[in-house]
């Protein structure tokens, strides 16, 4: 049958060949009429040629000649998030709990995009009911952004994560337990390096990721404190003095070689993995039924129970200083932060 102008056509190309069935288009012509060609694309038969080619002139092929049916869920998350890092300035911790969401939905991963339905996306939220709001929002919002980029390269033609039903969140606890003196007692006779790590968090208040992203160069051994720091203008690039008990372990995982004090054989922590990997298993382990800010309030109980300066503990801390005399004097020097977090006893 012949086809029709413009239609573009099919030709079997010469010698053995495993895909000898050329699919080609004409892209102008020579000076002396001879027609010029692109070759979107080769096939092992003639009826995938002629499925191709009629994919092509019905708008389903990409830009670069995929068939639309064929992208996997997988590849249209890998296409976004690199679209969406290119134009926009992403924080490590925000490019990780995409890819945490990502692994949420692990049962799309390799599903045919345009052929997923509301029932499926519905499916792997539904498993996560009452886990905490974060565990619910970021998958929910990784499909929004997935679905308006397939919109935009034209991969569907409608949104439906929008018809997601959100499931329902289990409560915040209202309080954090701090760890007890023989809990305490318990990690310093631990000699592992998941102990060592909470105690670090204990005697300095760090939040879980800003001591993960603590880099080497930000560590002074000599006048014993550590720079970093996030999350609030406070927090940010905050002094937090070396308690001299936590000193040596500090000095132990010290590699002027690593960009980070914290590594995870050679590379940097997610929170994910450190959390799920390594921090829950270890607290199971020694029957401590603690989360990670549990270390922070610890510490900030510690200091209050030592007496320590109020205006020191918020800056070790990185709380914002309200009182207008204290924000004066929010220049307070290493030694001094020192000499108060070594007023914990414990």
């Amino acid at each position: 049958m012949k086809l029709p102008g413009g239609y573009g056509g099919i030709i079997k190309l010469s010698g053995k060949r495993r895909r000898p069935y050329a699919v080609r288009i004409i892209k102008g012509y020579k000076k002396n009429g001879t027609p010029l060609y692109d070759y979107l694309g080769y096939f092992e038969d003639k009826k995938s040629a002629n499925i191709f080619l009629a994919q092509y002139n019905e708008g389903k092929l990409t830009h670069d000649n995929r068939p639309i049916s064929d992208i996997l869920f997988r590849t249209v998350f890998d296409e976004w998030i690199t679209e969406y890092e290119r134009y926009k300035s992403v924080s490590q911790k925000t490019h990780e709990s995409y890819i945490c969401a990502f692994n949420q939905l692990s049962a799309l991963h390799d599903k045919k995009f345009a052929y997923l339905k509301i029932e499926d996306l519905q499916a792997e939220i539904d498993k996560l009911d009452g886990m905490s709001d974060s565990t619910i929002t970021k998958p929910i919002t990784l499909l929004h952004h997935m679905y308006k980029y397939a919109m935009k390269h034209e991969y569907v033609e409608k949104d439906i994560s929008q018809f997601i039903i959100r499931v329902s969140a289990r409560e915040k606890a209202q309080k954090h337990k701090v760890f007890t003196p023989d809990e305490i007692a318990a990690l310093w006779a631990d000699e592992s390096e998941i102990s060592r790590q909470l105690l670090i968090y204990i005697y300095t208040g760090y939040r879980v990721m800003e001591l993960l992203r603590i880099k080497t160069a930000d560590v002074n051994l000599k006048d014993r404190y550590m720079g970093g720091g996030n999350k609030t203008d406070a927090g940010k690039n905050r002094i937090v003095p070396i308690h001299n008990k936590i000193y040596p372990i500090i000095k132990q995982f010290y590699n002027p070689k690593n960009e980070y004090l914290i590594m995870d054989e050679g590379k940097p922590f997610t929170y994910a993995h450190f959390n799920d990997v390594h921090l829950k298993p270890f607290l199971e382990s020694k029957g401590m039924e603690h989360t990670m800010h549990d270390t922070r309030h610890t510490c900030a109980t510690l200091m209050k129970d030592a007496k320590c300066d109020d205006l020191c503990r918020k800056l070790i801390l990185g709380h914002r200083v309200t009182d207008i005399t204290d924000g004066v004097y929010t220049h307070i020097l290493p030694q001094r932060l020192l000499l108060e977090i070594n007023k914990i006893k414990v």
